[in-house]
Parts: C-alpha cells; sequence; structure tokens
C-alpha cells in the first residue's frame, strides 16, 4: 500500500511539474476553425519547431485563455497528415470541455504535448490494411490516409455515421 502511495506521489510530481517544464511541449496557433453541426475542425500552425507525429497518433492540447472547466490539457486524436506543419483536430463536442471549444478564436495560444500512441504503428510494414471507424472515430484515419505509407499497402476503409448527411469527411 505504502508503495502504490509512492508511486502516485512520483507520478504526480513528474506530471505537474517535470513533465510540463522539460516535456515536449509545442506552442501553436490557431489558424483555422470550421464547423459543422456537433464537429469542430481545428487548425494549428505552429511558432516554432513543430511536433512531428505519425498516422493515428494523438496529442494532449491545451488553450490559454479558454474558460474551461478544469484547465488541464485535454487528448485528442491528430487528424492531419503527419508531412504537415499544422496539426488538425476534429472534435466532438461530447462534454463540458469540448463544448466550450465553440469560444476558441483565430490567433489563440495552444499548447500541444506529445505525440502519444502507436495505433498504426506497423502499418508500413503491412501490404493490406481494412481500417474501420464509426463517427468521429475517423480521425486517426485520416491522418493515415493523407499521410505517405508504404506505396504497395493497399487499405479499405469502413467508415458508418449514424446520419449520413455531408460532412468534414466525404469523399
Amino acid at each position: 500500500m505504502l508503495g502504490l502511495i509512492i508511486l502516485s506521489l512520483v507520478a504526480f510530481v513528474y506530471i505537474r511539474f517535470i513533465y510540463r517544464r522539460f516535456g515536449g511541449v509545442y506552442k501553436y496557433e490557431v489558424t483555422s476553425l470550421s464547423f459543422l453541426k456537433d464537429i469542430i475542425d481545428i487548425e494549428l500552425t505552429p511558432l516554432g519547431n513543430p511536433l512531428r507525429h505519425t498516422p493515428g497518433q494523438f496529442a494532449f492540447v491545451k488553450y490559454r485563455g479558454l474558460p474551461t472547466p478544469d484547465h488541464q490539457p485535454h487528448p485528442f486524436s491528430i487528424s492531419s497528415s503527419s508531412q504537415s506543419p499544422t496539426l488538425r483536430f476534429s472534435i466532438k463536442k461530447l462534454g463540458d470541455y469540448t463544448h466550450s471549444l465553440h469560444l476558441l478564436r483565430i490567433g489563440q495560444l495552444a499548447l500541444v504535448s506529445g505525440p502519444h500512441g502507436q495505433f498504426l504503428e506497423k502499418l508500413r510494414l503491412s501490404q493490406h490494411a481494412v481500417f474501420i471507424a464509426g463517427g468521429i472515430g475517423i480521425t486517426p484515419f485520416m491522418s493515415a490516409l493523407s499521410s505517405p505509407l508504404n506505396p504497395t499497402t493497399q487499405i479499405t476503409l469502413f467508415h458508418s455515421v449514424s446520419n449520413p448527411t455531408p460532412s468534414n469527411y466525404s469523399a
């Protein structure tokens, strides 16, 4: 029990103080906002070195000056190409934090940490890949489809939506 308490304290100190100070935090600026029903597409342009990611990864994002319920960074899948210096996040309004994103403005500062995850790490080695996505779950696959992959990889995408009206992801 004592070991668990010590581990928890070490994790808290690391995340709260060490990682925030010395971890990979990148400064970005909101340069494009697109709203379609309950989805917001946010494009961020780097104010210094850009974050380098691979398809399927996610990042934690915190917007300066955004009145949010908990003031903490939140994880979002990166939907932009891994070759683009800009980052695109496609986010569905599902909770208090995501509902507050409609208050974002062009020029607002975003702090991005990451990238995290290895969702599509082995895709470059595959000859065939089948992607199955539902609704906003398409975002990590959008990054994969717009990034250079193994040219011999054949990709089949199945995307299911509850309302088949035009969206940001229509072909």
